[in-house]
């Protein structure tokens, strides 16, 4: 059984952030990490993350791009907080009650993206 954590949400977050860029390549979601007090998410927990909402139909999939479904952007929208820890828990509690028996396993979001995408991160962060 599969369950979604915190770190799912935190990512989700992410997602939905790069996308309202118009940024949505796995290293522009790393990137849009919301800042959190706790270390980055491994690529292993991200890429678990992308399976179990493509699974669940949480975001669309188009070859490296990754957007949010109508439904999860407007359960991320309706938790949204400018309290950045209240949102993720709030997004975290809403992702709770789906437990699921399998996941999808794709191959779209890659380790070196992942890498370019904490450099990214911590550059914006330096700023």
């Amino acid at each position: 059984m599969y369950m979604f954590n915190l770190t799912d949400a935190w990512i989700l977050a992410a997602i939905y952030l790069a996308g309202a860029k118009g940024e949505n390549a796995y290293a522009q979601i790393i990137e849009n990490l919301p800042v959190l007090d706790r270390s980055l998410p491994s690529h292993a927990e991200c890429k678990s993350a992308y399976d179990k909402f493509l699974y669940l139909g949480l975001i669309v999939a188009d070859g490296d791009k990754t957007s949010l479904s109508l439904v999860a952007e407007s359960l991320v929208k309706e938790t949204h907080d400018k309290n950045t820890t209240q949102w993720i828990c709030a997004l975290e509690k809403q992702l709770a009650p789906y437990k699921l028996k399998s996941m999808c396993n794709r191959f779209e979001w890659q380790e070196d993206q992942y890498m370019r995408g904490v450099e990214l991160f911590f550059a914006k962060k330096g700023e």
